[in-house]
């Protein structure tokens, strides 16, 4: 029996460039008022979370036929796809994002969230 490849469960690289601006205005000798920016993904790249994360992979259609789609086929333990291929884990690394791919394992692989998009935050305080 063959045995996986080397980084076979490794997905996309996370992203993410935060920045935060901070001004303190001195009002007196022990006054001051600051104004604070903080940007979440500054870039706004889109980080996608948790693959695969069908949560009725308990409930996959089990077939002993060997001309099964869609399924797991129980003679030989592979999940047949739509057009008869065979899942591999490195289908699972990036997700189903490709059209060729959508639907051909019925959304197994699909990522289910993604990280937050660029958000702007400001505050002010006033220290004394």
């Amino acid at each position: 029996m063959r045995g996986l490849e080397r980084n076979a469960g490794r997905t996309n690289p996370f992203c993410r460039f935060d920045l935060s601006f901070i001004k303190a205005v001195p009002i007196r000798e022990q006054m001051r008022f600051e104004v604070k920016v903080d940007v979440f993904n500054v870039l706004n790249h889109p980080n996608f979370l948790l693959f695969n994360g069908n949560p009725n992979l308990n409930q996959l259609p089990i077939s002993t036929d060997p001309d099964c789609r869609v399924c797991l086929n129980a003679a030989n333990g592979r999940y047949i796809g739509a057009d008869g291929q065979t899942l591999k884990l490195s289908d699972l690394q990036n997700g189903f994002t490709t059209p060729l791919k959508r639907g051909q394992f019925g959304a197994l692989g699909n990522p289910s969230t993604t990280d937050l998009p660029r958000t702007i935050q400001l505050s002010a305080r006033f220290r004394w």
